[in-house]
């Protein structure tokens, strides 16, 4: 059972000014679309390691990017990778991604209404990605105890109630893991994956969030699952969650807005 409460309506009498001390109950000014792009990778995949380049010249060019990397066929996989390929209508070759899910359209090679696509569609798809306006902004704090237990909360900061079948996903992910069977990785050189899911928080067909009883101009707060890190690097930790609409139909499944935060801190409305 997921913990979600109410914090605040920001509907206030023209007179009323008060100072909010706490910046997790002030709604945001703006609602900033971020995207995810959720890449299937192998270390058995040559283009894997080429089309790490790509990944981080996206970055530059869409600063608001987030990407996971889901391993298959190598030491680093886990079952949600199999979980999100089922989810989101399969796929085809590796290296392939979906950006906040959102089927492909005008697409090279013909994915069009597929979710995952070939390297070569992945600038037009998160550009596609950028240009639609997100029904929430979040926010996000976390801490980690003597235990090496990491704990987060989740701000959702929504205009106007949410009628769709709202879902939470949430991405426990480390960077700087030394590869050990990387193809492609020239003679002699060393490489680290970066972005690697290590675990979900939830099942990949999310956990349910009711958004559609709200007021306008609402925040509500979502105490996420606790995590046990001591099998993990703490230092090289970052938490990923993200809201998206639910369909049995994966073509209509997509992210309405998501969040990287690094483990231990926090992210403030649009940053």
């Amino acid at each position: 059972m997921i913990l979600v409460a109410f914090i605040s309506s920001c509907k206030k009498d023209k007179d009323d000014f008060t100072i909010e001390k706490n910046p997790f109950n002030v709604f945001p000014k703006h609602l900033t679309q971020q995207v995810l792009l959720e890449n299937i990778v192998s270390e058995s995949s040559e283009l894997s390691f080429s089309n790490y380049f790509l990944v981080e010249s996206l970055k530059v060019k869409y600063p608001q990017l987030i990407n996971v990397n889901f391993h298959k066929l190598d030491w680093l996989e886990t079952p949600a990778t199999n979980e999100l390929i089922d989810l989101l209508g399969g796929i085809s070759t590796i290296p392939i991604a979906a950006s906040n899910r959102l089927i492909g359209k005008n697409t090279i090679y013909n994915q069009d209404n597929f979710t995952f696509l070939f390297p070569i569609n992945w600038d037009l798809a998160i550009s596609r990605a950028y240009a639609q306006t997100p029904p929430m902004s979040l926010a996000i704090e976390s801490s980690i105890n003597e235990q090496q237990i990491a704990s987060a909360s989740l701000y959702i900061a929504t205009p106007s109630a949410i009628l769709e079948d709202t879902r939470l996903g949430c991405y426990l992910v480390q960077d700087s893991i030394q590869s050990i069977f990387q193809v492609g990785v020239p003679s002699g050189n060393s490489f680290k994956h970066e972005q690697v899911l290590v675990e979900s928080l939830y099942p990949l067909s999310g956990e349910k969030i009711d958004l559609s009883a709200i007021e306008d101009s609402s925040i509500t707060k979502v105490q996420l699952k606790s995590m046990d890190i001591q099998a993990y690097v703490k230092e090289n930790l970052y938490l990923v969650a993200f809201l998206f609409k639910y369909d049995t139909d994966f073509r209509k499944i997509k992210i309405y807005n998501a969040i990287k935060v690094k483990l231990g801190g926090v992210k403030f409305w649009n940053q």
